[in-house]
């Protein structure tokens, strides 16, 4: 610790920042700067004790940082008990994705008691000429004080500063953030220790956004009164008139330099700058100062919702009994799906992990959209034990398109061998620029006999790491039972990582994989391969064997404001455990640090395993609390040494330190060795596409579904049957009018829907009647309609091939197999979706089918009672849609199909989300302050914008949608428009015990359709407003408020409130 005081530095400041007040330079470039667009965004962290916290402020698409600020808050709005909280970190940070701008506020020494939030503001604007940010860190150690400087290069002025204590501990403040003036040539900062000193080691960080010197900057200067009456300064200074705020910076003297800046802070329209400063010991005249960096811009207040630039979306189905699958046909395993979102050129890898039953063999596969990703598909288990382990191997595709995409894992056993899944989960991660890369190769067995290291054919691959940090390496490989070891490792820039013993002779082949690390590589390229050898042991000419195989690299720092990737490894030390209670695994820890309220998290732990017997358990714990699968059955009776991978996942994560332990346990009486083992933890700020993934019986979805309209007419007096050409056109608008293919292209995006039905018994004046005695209104007089809806199926049967759809052999046709209508003739139209029974094709077949009675009448107000009930129904059978008419308050009515369907309205947005319709836009309550955001029209753009809380575990949430007809363009378009608001409660005890209000019965305990989804109001109005509060009461301190009329686009502003 040293103790100086400089008087005349201080004062020299502030005297110099007023005498360059109000000074233009560069003006003759104004017109090649021409007038760049500027945004201000404003982020704040949960508002909580701890000491440090950090929140980050990120630029939309293409804008890029110039400046900032920050402040603190105390709980009521309140600043922290004049000064005990400072602000230690306010820097720009430029990125190949999202620029932003980072605001990190720290506790003084003698702390404070009370709750406290930190906020950051971003000032970006459209790219700048010559713009680029750059950063020096100068010396650590034990100086009083310091003055820390960075140079733009030759040709750039500054146009932005920024500065971060490095090891401060609460007891060095930032005493000045600026730029040399008048030329602005290089950024300087000056800090130093609190009055008392500090005895530890610190240093400076300077930061400055530079621009070509020629740039029309204006500094605007204000500086405060020089005196030592007041403890708190508070400096405004304001741009000329036509220029707004693209950076900021300020300066403070006392002669102890013991000053805290409180706040830093552009206006919303970035007109003015303002600045609180703390002198928490005033003993000698002091000031304060501020510049702002002026240039002319346009001010732009809505700015949409950043897409993810990289994504970790993982998927946890709840843990229940196996789940068998349809024997004969590919099918998705339930609850592996989900949807995400990539950037052009973006890497996707899809890496599936799971418990398997059966004594046969099943194949696994990955679709997005629809198509097969890399490799087509795998053996995932072959024929063995009903159960050895769990498996997991990683599909992928690279040079993804921009969009969302919908991902689906399904599985394969051969007609009659059943196969059963537990304990499964999926992590889809997507990058851009090279960081993530996957390759594959299918082929038949590959069989090595040598003892040398070879590159295992075609698994060689080049990586981009941004930065220093880590790599991991998934090889995925089909083997077989072998004769010899199968030794693995991997080879990055020529130099191997350890080896493992990837699978012992007389262990049951199948999928399985393994990931490998490298510590610590600089930024750039780096080539990975992956290689394999042969260890013989006491059988000559030994062999192994591979076939399909992948390989997965991704490299990433270990932190950054969006995420990164934590490794550990070890090798050569075997650990025995013989414990039913859960052990430590020991060299198998790791910490993290997410920067955000929410993110997701893939856990992958491999080992090398052998057991005497029995079962071996394996969980993951995060901060001591076991994630994804609570723990798997890692291996049973497995006795030979082989790598053993299981991907855990954690959902929203919430900000802090993380600590990752993995433990095992086995049965009584049993004992496994563990060898070689590695943990790779993968974290990413979480995104809108998480919340797009199986819920009860919806899940995303593509394709088609092929569909049959059967004609019955029990020839009901007064009611005449819809000509064959109406029902066709209703199907697929042939007439240029309503039809529920358009509505299902207008609601997906052309995304999922069911097929022109084959019509049968259609025929004008010649439908399929009803047997002898059934004619008339005999089943509305008896009530027998299970019957009509047998005779319906069975005077079809001569006519279709209902058998040929049975895809399963399981002699029942669901939605997922073909759509079936039963259409009788109706004035006013009806419809319920049932399972009928009948001998079709000479087999006893249950049909789900669509109970449909449409309309003759081809006005367009019953044209479209029609079609609205085609698709109500349909979307009962194809998707799994809940009805949500009763009588409450809060009910869709017209904003939901699955209500009121007589005008074909659109679905409501929580059944499009949870299909995977939609782009969800994601707003986190706990950062929010005030934000404008120009919603899309849900009907043309297809975003939707949710707003929600991580405490609450996506329980419950909102949904803000623009509902806009296109002046009477689609579906939508005889709506009351505007800013739908609706409360969604996922959680059935939560939606039983505060359901919404009803008149008359409420609904069943768990309806989701008529107590989950809740529209809270419409705001069709500019400046119509409303307040959220969540269905137990508790205010959700967040308004929403509509800025202008319907439009299919409509800024809307979220503000905490």
């Amino acid at each position: 610790m040293h103790v100086k005081r400089h008087w005349g530095a201080a004062v020299a400041a502030l005297t110099a920042l007023a005498l360059v007040s109000q000074v233009l330079y560069g003006v003759t470039s104004a017109a090649a700067w021409g007038r760049p667009v500027v945004v201000l965004v404003q982020a704040a962290s949960i508002q909580e004790s701890s000491p440090t916290k950090s929140v980050v402020a990120q630029c939309p698409a293409g804008k890029k940082v110039t400046g900032g600020g920050g402040g603190i808050t105390a709980a009521g709005g309140a600043t922290p008990n004049q000064g005990e909280v400072e602000v230690t970190e306010m820097r720009p940070i430029a990125a190949t994705a999202f620029d932003s701008f980072r605001v990190t506020g720290t506790e003084r020494d003698e702390g404070f008691a009370g709750n406290w939030s930190v906020a950051a503001y971003a000032i970006c604007t459209d790219p700048l000429p010559g713009q680029q940010v750059v950063f020096n860190t100068g010396p650590a150690d034990s100086n009083f004080d310091r003055i820390n400087q960075i140079s733009c290069p030759d040709g750039k002025r500054v146009l932005g500063t920024g500065a971060r204590i490095n090891d401060g501990g609460g007891q060095v403040h930032i005493r000045e953030m600026g730029a040399r003036q008048p030329d602005r040539d290089f950024a300087s900062v000056s800090a130093g220790e609190d009055a008392d000193g500090f005895d530890g080691s610190w240093s400076v960080t300077t930061f400055a956004v530079c621009v070509d010197a020629d740039a029309p900057v204006t500094m605007a200067n204000a500086v405060s009164r020089f005196n030592a009456n007041e403890r708190t300064k508070t400096v405004t200074a304001t741009c000329p008139a036509g220029t707004h705020v693209l950076g900021t910076s300020f300066s403070g003297g006392v002669p102890n330099f013991d000053l805290v800046v409180a706040r830093l802070a552009p206006t919303d329209d970035l007109n003015v700058l303002n600045m609180t400063m703390y002198a928490p010991d005033v003993e000698h005249a002091w000031g304060a100062g501020i510049q702002a960096f002026c240039s002319q811009a346009d001010v732009q207040s809505s700015f949409p919702l950043p897409k993810p630039s990289s994504d970790v979306t993982v998927v946890v189905p709840p843990e229940q009994a196996p789940k068998a699958n349809s024997p004969g046909v590919w099918v998705d395993v339930p609850g592996l799906t989900t949807a995400v979102y990539t950037v052009s050129g973006a890497t996707l890898t899809a890496t599936v992990s799971a418990e398997i039953y059966t004594v046969n063999s099943v194949w696994l596969r990955v679709l997005v959209d629809g198509g097969v990703t890399s490799p087509s598909d795998v053996a995932y288990r072959l024929a063995g034990a009903e159960f050895d382990g769990t498996r997991s191997f990683t599909f992928g595709r690279e040079s993804m398109p921009a969009g969302k995409h919908i991902v689906q894992v399904q599985w394969y056993s051969n007609s009659g061998q059943v196969a059963r899944i537990r304990d499964r989960t999926l992590s889809v991660h997507s990058e851009a620029g090279g960081a993530l890369a996957h390759v594959a190769a299918e082929s038949d067995f590959r069989v090595k006999s040598s003892l040398a290291w070879e590159n295992v054919p075609d698994l060689t691959r080049t990586v981009f790491a941004p930065s220093h940090g880590n790599i991991k390496i998934t090889f995925s490989g089909l083997t077989t039972n072998s004769s010899g070891k199968f030794l693995a490792r991997a080879m990055v820039d020529g130099q191997p990582t350890e080896d493992v013993i990837f699978e012992d002779p007389g262990v049951v082949g199948g999928a399985r994989s393994y990931v490998f690390v490298r510590k610590d590589v600089g930024a750039g390229p780096h080539t990975v391969a992956v290689q394999w050898s042969v260890d013989p042991g006491t059988i000559p000419g030994a062999s192994i064997r591979l076939a399909d195989r992948a390989l997965t690299v991704f490299a990433s720092p270990e932190f950054t404001d969006e995420g990164g990737l934590v490794e550990s490894a070890s090798q050569g030390s075997r650990q025995t455990v013989t414990s039913t209670s859960w052990v430590d695994v020991s060299n198998m820890g790791a910490t993290f640090i997410t920067a955000v309220p929410s993110e997701d998290v893939e856990l992958t732990v491999g080992m090398e395993h052998q057991a005497t017997r029995d079962r071996t358990f394996l969980r993951a714990l995060i901060d001591g609390r076991p994630v994804g699968q609570s723990e798997v059955e890692l291996a049973t009776n497995v006795t030979h040494t082989h790598a053993q991978t299981y991907t855990f996942v954690a959902k929203n994560l919430q900000l802090g330190t993380h600590t990752v332990q993995v433990q095992a346990s086995v049965d009584s009486g049993a004992g496994a060795v563990i060898g070689d083992r590695v943990v790779a933890v993968t974290y990413k700020t979480r995104h809108g596409t998480d919340f797009a993934q199986p819920y009860s019986s919806l899940a995303p979805r593509v394709g088609q579904i092929p569909s049959v309209a059967i004609c019955f007419d029990p020839r009901r007096p007064g009611h005449a049957p819809p000509t064959s050409a109406y029902l066709r056109a209703l199907h697929d608008g042939g007439d240029g009018g309503a039809n529920a293919q358009a509505w299902y292209r207008e609601n997906t995006g052309d995304q999922f829907g069911f097929a022109t039905p084959t019509l049968v018994g259609c025929n004008d004046g010649n439908w399929l009647p009803a047997p002898a005695g059934r004619t008339g209104t005999w089943y509305w007089d008896t009530g027998n309609f299970p019957l009509m809806w047998q005779d319906a199926l069975k005077a079809a049967d001569p006519f279709f091939d209902f058998k040929a759809y049975d895809r399963d052999g399981d002699n029942a046709i669901g939605g997922d197999e073909l759509v079936v209508e039963i259409i009788r003739p109706q004035n006013n139209g009806d419809g319920t979706t049932q399972w009928a029974s009948a001998p079709l094709d000479g087999f006893t077949m249950n049909v789900r089918v669509l109970d449909l009675y449409l309309s003759a009448s081809t006005d367009t107000s019953h044209r479209l009672v029609n079609v609205g009930l085609l698709v109500h129904e349909g979307a009962h059978d194809i998707l799994g849609a809940a009805d949500m008419y009763w009588s409450n308050t809060l009910r869709p009515g017209r904003y939901s199909v699955m209500d009121n369907h007589t005008q074909a309205n659109h679905f409501d947005p929580f059944h499009k989300l949870k299909s995977g319709f939609v782009l969800p836009g994601l707003v986190d309550t706990t950062t929010l302050t005030v934000r404008t955001v120009p919603l899309a029209s849900v009907e043309s753009r297809r975003e939707i914008t949710i707003v929600f809380d991580p405490a609450r575990q996506d329980k419950a949430y909102f949904i803000l949608e623009n509902r806009w007809g296109g002046n009477g363009a689609n579906y939508d378009g005889n709506l009351p428009q505007g800013i739908a608001v609706w409360h969604i409660v996922e959680d059935a005890a939560t939606m039983d015990q505060f359901p919404p209000p009803f008149s008359g019965d409420p609904a069943g305990s768990g309806e989701w359709g008529r107590k989950g989804v809740r529209l809270m109001a419409v705001l069709g109005q500019a400046g119509q407003s409303t307040t959220l509060t969540y269905a137990d009461g508790t205010p959700a301190r967040v308004r929403i408020t509509a800025k202008a009329g319907p439009a299919e686009f409509v800024d809307t502003e979220i503000a905490k409130i």
